[in-house]
C-alpha cells in the first residue's frame, strides 16, 4: 500500500519507531530491472529472505542451533543474541508487528501524526500482515506430500510507476535421496509496449529453460529476435539455456489463479 506522510519532527517520535520506518521505505524501494544482475540479484534476495513469510521458520532455525551450541542459555540470552536480534531487526513481519503495537497502544506515536495519515498508516500495516498470514496459511495447505514445490508471490515495488511486477518463486520440499525436481521462478510484468508478459524460469542442475507466454504472435516475433542476445548473456552462467516463446493469454491470467492473490501491492512509502 502506498502512504506518504509529510516530513515531521522525530521527537516525539520513539528512536526504534524511526527506524522501523526508514527500514519499510528501504525494504519497499523500487527495483531498477535495468542494474547489473551482480547488484540486482543480492538485493531481491534480501528482499524475499525479509518479507515475513519466514520469519518464524529463521527464528527457529537460529534457536535450534544456539541451544545445540548451549544448552544453559536462557530464555532471555536467547532473545537478546545477536543472531536473533538481526532477524527480528531486519524481518518484514516482526517490524510490522512492533509498529502495529505501538500504533494502538502508544498515545505519543498518534499525537506524531495527523489523523487522516494514521488511519492510513494503520491500514497499511494491517493490509501487509494480512497479506503475510494468507501466504502463510496456504503455505501450510500445500504440505501434501503428492506437490513437490510450496510456492510463494511476490509483489515487486519498479522504477518504472506504469509497469507492475510480480514474482513467484517455487520451494522445492524436501524429496527423497536422488530426485531431481529443479528450480523453478515465474515472473509476470505488465508493460507499456508488450502488454502482460509472463516468463517462467526451470533450472535444472546447471541447465537453464525460459518459457516466455505473450497474448499475440507479433510479440512473440519480437522476442524471438533478440534470441541471440539472450543466449550469449547466459552462456558464461550455464551449461545449457533453451529459450522458447508460447502464445497463451490463457497461460498469463494462470498466474494469479494458481495461487492466493495478494490482498495489497506490498507498498509502503512513509517518510519522516
Amino acid at each position: 500500500m502506498n502512504h506518504s506522510a509529510p516530513v515531521l519532527s522525530t521527537k516525539a517520535i520513539p528512536d526504534q519507531i524511526i527506524n522501523i520506518l526508514r527500514g519499510l521505505n528501504s525494504h519497499f524501494e523500487a527495483f531498477d530491472l535495468k542494474n547489473m544482475m551482480s547488484e540486482l540479484l543480492p538485493r531481491l534476495k534480501s528482499y524475499v529472505d525479509n518479507s515475513g513469510l519466514f520469519f518464524e521458520k529463521m527464528l527457529e532455525t537460529v534457536i535450534a542451533k544456539l541451544m545445540d551450541d548451549s544448552q544453559t542459555a536462557s530464555t532471555r540470552q536467547l532473545a537478546n543474541h545477536p543472531a536473533v536480534l538481526n532477524i527480528v531487526k531486519n524481518d518484514l513481519k516482526a517490524n510490522l508487528f512492533i509498529l502495529k503495537n505501538y500504533m494502538e497502544n502508544e498515545a505519543t506515536l498518534q499525537k506524531a501524526f495527523d489523523a487522516r495519515t494514521f488511519s492510513v498508516m494503520r491500514k497499511a500495516v494491517d493490509g501487509l500482515l494480512t497479506d503475510i498470514a494468507n501466504q502463510q496459511g496456504r503455505a501450510v495447505k500445500q504440505l501434501d506430500p503428492a506437490d513437490p514445490f510450496q510456492v510463494f508471490t511476490y509483489t515487486l515495488p519498479l522504477e518504472e510507476e506504469k509497469q507492475a511486477a510480480r514474482l513467484k518463486i517455487y520451494y522445492q520440499k524436501n524429496q527423497k535421496q536422488g530426485a531431481k525436481n529443479g528450480f523453478q521462478v515465474s515472473l509476470l510484468l505488465s508493460m507499456d509496449r508488450l502488454g502482460k508478459l509472463r516468463t517462467d524460469f526451470y533450472l535444472l542442475d546447471k541447465d537453464l529453460t525460459i518459457t516466455f507466454f505473450v497474448k499475440d504472435q507479433s510479440i512473440k516475433a519480437r522476442i524471438q529476435e533478440n534470441y541471440p542476445e539472450v543466449q550469449a548473456l547466459l552462456k558464461p552462467f550455464f551449461n545449457q539455456t533453451r529459450v522458447r516463446v508460447i502464445v497463451s493469454e490463457k497461460k498469463i491470467k494462470e498466474f494469479d489463479q494458481e495461487d492466493v492473490p495478494s490482498t495489497s501491492d506490498r507498498r509502503v512509502d512513509v517518510r519522516i
